[in-house]
């Protein structure tokens, strides 16, 4: 497990970022006459939205700090990567899994970062789309039906790079 701390300047960032993502959705929602509480895989955007969406962007903003590659926070690009070639997934518990969805494409590398402690995150491990979307790992006993693959299963840190190769 990686140590990343965040500085003052690296957090405002991200919390840019994360608020900019928040009121994006909400507009896209409302333009397209979806229900405003409903996110994406069943988050409550009103309860949680801002909290996942800040916390999300922190979790890239320690990654691309890690790797010392520069963070854009890809606003506006749903399609690009978090980081340079790198997916990043966080969760604020520390026992917390890497989730997944059907939609994450198997050859993606996805990489696990606690925030419980913020500014201080940890960089966990990290897995292939393929290895954490398996039958055992789903659950439906939760609001957020997915895959949670557990942070004991995943790949070191040492061995993964920023880009392919």
């Amino acid at each position: 497990m990686i140590k990343v701390e965040l500085t003052e300047n690296n957090l405002l960032c991200a919390g840019l970022v994360g608020v900019c993502r928040q009121v994006s959705g909400f507009v896209r929602d409302v333009q397209a006459g979806r229900d405003t509480q409903k996110g994406k895989y069943g988050v409550n955007n009103a309860v949680n939205g801002w909290q996942y969406n800040c916390d999300g962007a922190m979790a890239e903003m320690a990654v691309a700090k890690h790797f010392g590659v520069f963070y854009d926070g890809a606003y506006g690009n749903f399609k690009a990567k978090d980081v340079g070639e790198l997916q990043v997934r966080s969760t604020s518990l520390k026992r917390g899994s890497l989730l997944l969805h059907d939609s994450d494409l198997d050859d993606d590398r996805f990489i696990l970062v606690l925030t419980f402690e913020a500014p201080v995150l940890y960089l966990c491990g990290w897995c292939y789309g393929r290895e954490g979307k398996q039958e055992q790992y789903w659950r439906t006993d939760t609001k957020r039906p997915a895959y949670f693959y557990p942070q004991n299963f995943l790949r070191s840190m040492d061995t993964i790079s920023q880009s392919e190769g």
